[in-house]
Parts: C-alpha cells; sequence; structure tokens
C-alpha cells in the first residue's frame, strides 16, 4: 500500500507583509499618477499594450495621456500633447551624467505642415523661445546603485530601469510615425480640409524615490546634487536611422507642476501657428516633403 505524502504547508502573506511589497512596487504610484491626470487629460489610458516592431515582443506602457487644444480662430489648428509615462518606486537614487556639450535637442513631435519656408516648423516658430524642455539639464547615461555580497556599494544599470527607457523611447517613435498618419488623414483636399498642427510628444519616467545630478569639476572632484527632474537622451537605432527621444524624468512631487507647463508649451505653440496661418495653411498644401532634421550624429555608422 503506497504511502501518502504529506501536503505541503501553504504559506499566506500576511497583511502586514503585503502592504509592505506593495509600497515597494509601482502599482501604488501609477494609480496616484493616473488619479493626477483624470481632471487634465482629454483621454487617459492604464496598462496599455502594444507590439514592439523591433523585437516583435509585447510591451506594456504604464499610462498614456492625451490633452487637445483647439484654436479658438481657425477650426482646422491644434495642438496637442501625448504623454507617454512609465512609473518606478526606485530603491536607490538614479543618477545622471550631465552632458559636456550641447546637443540641441528638440522635443519630439509630429507636424503638419513638418516644414516652413526652409525650416522645420519647430524652428520656425522659435520653440526654444517658450517650451519648457530648453530650460532643463540634459544628461546622456545614468547609473543606479547596489551592493557586493562584501557590502561595498557599486554603480550599475539596472535591467528594470533599461527596459522603462527602451520602451518608452520605442512608444515615443511609434506615436510620432502614428500622428504624423493621422494629421494627413485628417486633411481632405475634396472638402477643403486642411488640418494644421503640432503634436507634442513627451516619453516620461516618474520615480518615487531620490534622482541625483551627477556634477564632476576641473579637478576630478564628484558632487551629487539632488534634482526633482532632469532630460535623458535616449539613442536608438529606428527605421535603420540613429534617432534621439529625450525622456522627461521626473520624481511624483514636480508631476503636477510638468503638467501645467505641458499646458503651457501647446498654448504658446497655437498661438504662433495663428499667427502665421497663412503661411501655415500655404505650405499645408504642399505635401511633398523636405526630410528631417539633420544632427551631427548622422554622420555615424
Amino acid at each position: 500500500m503506497a504511502t501518502k505524502r504529506p501536503l505541503a504547508h501553504k504559506v499566506i502573506i500576511s497583511p502586514e507583509d503585503a502592504v509592505d511589497a506593495l509600497s515597494r512596487s509601482g502599482y501604488l504610484l501609477e494609480n496616484r499618477i493616473a488619479r493626477t491626470l483624470e481632471k487634465f487629460a482629454t483621454q487617459l489610458l492604464v496598462n496599455v499594450a502594444f507590439v514592439d516592431r523591433a523585437t516583435s515582443q509585447v510591451r506594456e506602457l504604464d499610462v498614456y495621456c492625451f490633452k487637445g487644444q483647439l484654436s479658438d480662430y481657425n477650426e482646422f489648428f491644434s495642438c496637442s500633447a501625448h504623454l507617454l509615462i512609465e512609473c518606478v518606486n526606485n530603491p536607490q537614487p538614479i543618477a545622471f551624467f550631465r552632458s559636456t556639450r550641447d546637443m540641441n535637442l528638440y522635443p519630439l513631435l509630429a507636424a503638419r505642415p513638418a516644414w516652413l519656408d526652409l525650416s522645420p516648423i519647430e524652428e520656425t516658430i522659435h520653440i526654444e523661445k517658450f517650451h519648457n524642455c530648453f530650460t532643463v539639464p540634459l544628461a546622456t547615461n545614468y547609473c543606479t546603485f547596489v551592493t557586493k555580497k562584501s557590502g561595498e556599494w557599486m554603480v550599475t544599470h539596472a535591467d528594470e530601469q533599461h527596459q522603462e527607457f527602451s520602451t518608452l523611447a520605442t512608444m515615443a517613435q511609434m506615436t510620432r510615425e502614428k500622428q504624423l498618419t493621422v494629421l494627413e488623414e485628417m486633411s481632405r483636399p475634396e472638402d477643403a480640409i486642411e488640418a494644421c498642427g503640432i503634436e507634442f510628444i513627451y516619453p516620461i519616467l516618474v520615480v518615487e524615490g531620490t534622482l541625483f545630478e551627477v556634477i564632476q569639476d576641473a579637478k576630478g572632484l564628484i558632487k551629487l546634487r539632488s534634482i526633482n527632474r532632469i532630460r535623458y537622451g535616449k539613442s536608438q537605432i529606428w527605421n535603420g536611422t540613429r534617432k534621439y527621444s529625450p525622456i522627461d524624468v521626473m520624481t511624483e512631487s514636480y508631476f503636477p507642476k510638468f503638467l501645467r507647463l505641458v499646458e503651457s508649451d501647446c498654448r504658446n505653440a497655437l498661438r504662433l501657428l495663428e499667427e502665421r496661418s497663412e503661411d501655415v495653411l500655404e505650405a499645408a498644401k504642399n505635401r511633398e516633403s523636405l526630410g528631417e532634421r539633420f544632427a551631427f550624429e548622422d554622420y555615424l555608422p
């Protein structure tokens, strides 16, 4: 007769341990960010699945927010914002290394018309004079901190943060391509409709923990400065071309202020489009693309 094996003891997490585990995750932060966006958003989606074209894998974006603004003077003019948000409760600070050179990294956008006169529309209306991104330091590298078995601290690139930045950069480029298509589809020459506008695309990482900016002086002395926001220029190969996706990294406490800056960006861009409405409409009728912005990185293989 076979001997019955004793049943394994089933361990169930205690409410106290469950609360502790949840507090160390990003789920609660994600819910708080979504609540903050409820009054701001024209459209709000949480846990958005999408297919990464480079890997054919399904990924998930924590939060997508669309904020639309229409012109009061021209029914076919608009300036809108697409917020692509990942949330992370970083147990250790994330340290960013400010770029030592001016990369002149404009915000990511889709526009129709894409060009005005002989320059990209963002240069023609001089968004560098009002867009909030130009007041924020730009970093091209980052790290976080872990302990060795010996107890000594070391710097590292956390896999989770790398994945979040990759998700945001990929989704940003996909959103830009989609919005360029949408702007064209909204224009129907047979109905005398010429949709003109700018779609700002903001890939965003919101953290619950600490952010550092790393500063090294001429003597090699390293200083850390606690910050609320920085831009990270994520480099990637997209459709065979090197692209930089400027990702806004910020603390949860800074996020409400950032939403006010986004609204201001859209209002100012829309105002400048309206001021040159005749030129903008004329350029929109010419559907021949002049190409994209040329960058120094285009010389690289």
